[in-house]
């Protein structure tokens, strides 16, 4: 009777240590020990406390409780194999190694079970190898070990992880080429369920080195995106994510023993790759999802924190990225660009007020940074547009000569940015809301930001209609022109240097026309004299717009409200044209 009770509860406290290890640990360790009180020589009761010491880091105590199960049964290679495993995590390599090969002289391989145990020896083989070394990683070392660990994914394909080890192998440029790392890669997406750390037979470490699996899934995703395979792997990399968490125990034997640490999910491929992939396909919820499970392990990672604000950002949730980048910038007060897209955010949310600090506050570290002088110039016109419509007409004037002063020093940068000389054309239109201020524009400023790396000959585009050209320039340089009329004709020739700027791009070469077109029937409408001249240059403005992009809706809406009075067929036309290509915008059905 008591040799069952013994066999019974030492087959539960066995299911115990596999059964969600490790939680029932404790419980299982208490009916080995009770077994033990009245039956010191218990095989299967010293396996079993043995492999939860070994689970709790206790190694010495484990090898003793596995050498004396061996001792009551010399034959079994997997008590062997577990004892020399320990050896080699509290250290001994050497001797554990000699463990391995022995047991490995042992198994046949011909059942499954035996392949699958031969499999893991060579694993850890491998890893032995891999560690004797100590932080020289000879070349020869690297051979053997990536030899070793080949002959384990020759007998198994069961565990990724330990796939992944012999990835590190592969990824150092002097041993194995980058085909053979994608070759691992690629076995490793297909594998079945992650590995979990338990206290299983024949479980092992899996150590992971930091910088040999950055650089091989940062060579291995080059070759994916060279490769057009970029949108297959999400898909794959997701499976193992979904299907649970991948943990492992720090091992004082073995070398950068690093899993599950605050560098995992930035560098462990599932992760990383979702992250990357997630955001260049704009599946901002998934990208939002994959940035939270890095944070759950590394709360205090900067750049996860980072591209989670920037995953809410882009997909309209701005008060939780404000939320996001606040923390970021605590956690890095010297980084600019958690400042940046802070900034971003506030602009995004109509602060335009303390964008503009966040901006200047960036421009403090990093002083000609393009994008960053770009951004506070149009945020600066768009306070001065907003300043315009609450009524404080002076402190848009204001915003506007901050705007061409922060453009000017881009465009010491690039003078050929379209988006600038728009925004300095947009800054010089404002004027004609305001025209009882025209004498706050800054003339002298915007004629240099004009003439700069430009031939003036170039602005006598459309001269021949509307007789702003060269001639008109140098009037108003000399200053024999009202304020307001330089103001108004200084943004038309900023958006005829936006033309030139565009050549390339056909898009953005209709937007610049179509600028062009809204900036002369601005002119049209908002001097007193009304010449006739700039709206007919409007209507050829447009004309040249819907010629390089027909399908564009605005355009065709534009070109009937400029020629309604003139020609009231052609305004019909276009108006309907419109709402043939956008039929739910009201406004088009009323013009019409």
């Amino acid at each position: 009777m008591i040799r069952n009770q013994d066999a019974l509860t030492v087959t539960l406290a066995t299911a115990l240590i596999h059964y969600q290890a490790p939680k029932h640990h404790i419980e299982a360790k208490g009916l080995f020990e009770t077994v033990l009180s009245h039956n010191p020589s218990h095989g299967g009761a010293l396996v079993g406390l043995g492999l939860i010491l070994e689970e709790q880091g206790d190694y010495r105590g484990a090898v003793d409780l596995l050498n004396k199960a061996l001792a009551k049964d010399p034959g079994n290679v997997r008590i062997m194999a577990e004892a020399a495993w320990c050896n080699v995590l509290q250290g001994s390599c050497s001797i554990g190694q000699q463990g391995l090969e022995e047991c490995l002289e042992k198994i046949t391989g011909i059942d499954p079970r035996s392949r699958d145990l031969k499999a893991q020896i060579l694993w850890k083989i491998g890893t032995c190898i891999w560690s004797a070394d100590g932080k020289s990683y000879p070349s020869h070392s690297l051979r053997l070990a990536a030899d070793w660990l080949q002959r384990r994914l020759e007998k198994t394909a069961k565990r990724a992880l330990i796939i992944t080890s012999s990835l590190l192998c592969r990824t150092t440029k002097t041993v194995l080429q980058l085909t053979r790392v994608w070759a691992v890669f690629t076995l490793i997406s297909r594998m079945t369920p992650p590995v979990r750390t338990s206290a299983s037979r024949g479980r092992s470490r899996y150590p992971l080195v930091k910088s040999r699996l950055q650089n091989g899934w940062h060579e291995a995703s080059l070759k994916v995106t060279n490769g057009n395979s970029w949108k297959l792997w999400p898909a794959e990399w997701r499976r193992p994510t979904r299907r649970g968490q991948y943990q492992a125990r720090v091992s004082p034997g073995l070398r950068a023993p690093l899993v599950l640490s605050n560098w995992y999910v930035r560098y462990f491929p599932p992760y990383t790759h979702l992250l990357t992939s997630d955001q260049n396909s704009q599946n901002y919820t998934l990208a939002i999802q994959s940035f939270q499970s890095a944070l759950r392990s590394s709360p205090t990672d900067f750049h996860s924190w980072v591209g989670l604000g920037e995953a809410y950002a882009s997909s309209g949730r701005y008060t939780a990225a404000l939320k996001v980048f606040d923390r970021a910038e605590a956690l890095d007060e010297t980084s600019w660009f958690a400042k940046y897209m802070l900034a971003n955010v506030r602009r995004e949310l109509g602060e335009f007020e303390l964008a503009c600090e966040g901006y200047r506050a960036v421009l403090a570290l990093r002083e000609r940074e393009f994008g960053v002088l770009v951004a506070l110039s149009e945020t600066s016109l768009a306070m001065g547009w907003k300043y315009v419509e609450m009524g404080y007409y002076g402190r848009a004037a204001d915003s506007v000569v901050e705007c061409l002063e922060v453009a000017e020093k881009a465009l010491q940068e690039r003078s050929d940015a379209f988006n600038l000389w728009k925004t300095v054309g947009d800054a010089c239109m404002l004027f004609s809301w305001v025209q009882n201020l025209a004498h706050k524009f800054p003339r002298e400023q915007v004629m240099r930001l004009l003439e700069s790396d430009f031939e003036p000959s170039e602005f006598d585009i459309m001269a021949e209609v509307d007789e702003v050209g060269r001639a008109t320039f140098e009037k108003m340089k000399s200053g024999e022109s009202q304020d307001i009329v330089t103001a108004i004709y200084a943004g038309i020739l900023a958006y005829k240097r936006a033309i030139f700027a565009t050549a390339d791009d056909r898009h953005a070469h209709a937007v610049a026309w179509y600028n062009l077109g809204t900036a002369e029937y601005r002119t049209y409408v908002a001097l007193p004299s009304r010449e006739m001249k700039h709206r007919l240059a409007a209507i050829r403005c447009f004309k040249r717009t819907i010629k390089i992009e027909p399908g564009n809706h605005e355009f065709w809406n534009a070109l009937g409200l400029a020629t309604a009075e003139l020609n009231p067929k052609v305004a019909q036309h276009s108006l309907v044209r419109a709402l043939y290509i956008n039929d739910k915008v009201s406004s088009y059905a009323v013009n019409s």
